[in-house]
């Protein structure tokens, strides 16, 4: 039986500011999982309920300020794997500045860092907490009866992404990911500027990251609390925000701007237990640099095919929650659960190899460090 909710068109771009709507044309493809997308919309109800005598709970009813929630499933996608200007990277990647706040630039003390390897224009995009503030849009057309009803179109503005869940289990295909976002009510039916009533396909990849794959094992090894394991099953990495929109008295019931908080890295990992490796750190009450990573393309990391998503945590916990050692199986497992803290002096971010400098370096100070490695222009990164 065919999904519904399949037959539709998504779109996410950058805002310029808070205000100014990405155009429909301008918009990249969101590939968001079939029946996945979900926009919640609401608006504060506001009762009249005075008593006037009558045996009647309430007299009238008013509209109050109003947002809208959105939550997507995707698979975790390179960039489209060409070299040409001004192509955009990954939903990741796009999803993963705006939660963290990062800036442009080349620079380590950057909270994006970009670089470019060796000849070809296979770049290192480092995405690390900052300040900056961004907005996206989301567009959706549904596309129904075989054809596109404009009448529904709907733009979605001033988002900000406020959890980011990605998840990989070496026996299950796809790296997966899930977002949610907080948005603005704002709407606009008839996005007739669609080309071709599609949104850009500058996101849509020729390759996805699997879990069982890390072709770059010797320079992205899998580790936990500063030991490099190889019996690594399935992880599970979220960042989360809480959202915090402000209304003001502006004659609009929408938002003025949204705000997020500080954030929160947690984690868990399920491995074979071959030794105690896992047991003794997580009794031991061990922390140290955790990192999770996925591969793809050629073991050359100069090669224009190669990929790699990275995830380091330069400094973690894993005695989150308490161990859980399972028996039932033809084999036994470990599961544990594990947290994201703030850089310290004298170690560095992983995977950059970037070093804490100076307390004063704020841009360092960050609890989780994601490297989206893939194609762009010769001279210059994709742009996410």
């Amino acid at each position: 039986m065919a999904i519904v909710s399949a037959r539709e068109q998504l779109g996410i771009g950058r805002q310029t500011a808070i205000g100014s709507l990405v155009a429909a044309n301008d918009m990249q493809s969101l590939l968001a999982d079939a029946g996945s997308f979900s926009a919640s919309e609401t608006v504060e109800q506001i009762l009249d309920q005075g008593r006037r005598g009558a045996e009647a709970m309430d007299y009238a009813a008013y509209t109050g300020i109003k947002s809208t929630e959105i939550g997507f499933d995707f698979p975790m996608m390179y960039g489209s794997g060409t070299s040409a200007a001004g192509n955009t990277g990954s939903l990741l990647g796009i999803l993963l500045r705006n939660l963290l706040g990062g800036s442009p630039g080349t620079g380590d003390t950057d909270t994006l860092r970009t670089g470019r390897i060796g000849s070809t224009s296979v770049h290192n995009n480092y995405f690390r907490l900052g300040t900056t503030k961004q907005y996206l849009t989301i567009g959706r057309r549904l596309m129904l009866h075989g054809a596109s009803d404009t009448t529904k179109d709907t733009r979605f503005g001033a988002a900000r992404c406020n959890e980011i869940t990605i998840s990989a289990n070496a026996g299950e295909g796809f790296v997966t990911c899930s977002a949610s976002l907080t948005a603005k009510s704002e709407t606009e039916t008839n996005m007739t500027s669609l080309t071709n009533g599609n949104f850009k396909a500058a996101t849509i990849s020729d390759n996805i990251a699997m879990g069982w794959e890390n072709l770059q094992v010797a320079t992205y090894p899998q580790k936990i609390v500063d030991t490099t394991v190889t019996n690594i099953i399935s992880w599970e990495v979220t960042l989360t925000r809480e959202a915090s929109p402000i209304y003001t008295a502006s004659n609009s019931q929408d938002y003025s701007d949204i705000y997020l908080g500080p954030l929160e890295v947690t984690f868990n990992v399920v491995c074979d237990i071959p030794s105690n490796v896992q047991l003794a750190a997580w009794r031991a009450g061990t922390t140290g640099v955790t990192q999770f990573a996925v591969s793809s393309g050629h073991a050359t990391a100069t090669n224009a095919a190669s990929r790699a998503l990275v995830i380091g945590m330069a400094n973690s916990t894993i005695t989150e929650s308490p161990l859980e050692i399972d028996t039932s199986g033809s084999y036994a497992t470990v599961s544990l659960t594990g947290r994201g803290l703030a850089n310290k002096a004298g170690v560095n971010l992983e995977p950059s190899g970037v070093a804490f400098t100076t307390a004063t370096n704020l841009n360092n100070v960050t609890p989780v460090e994601i490297l989206i490695k893939e194609v762009g222009e010769a001279s210059n990164a994709p742009t996410y």
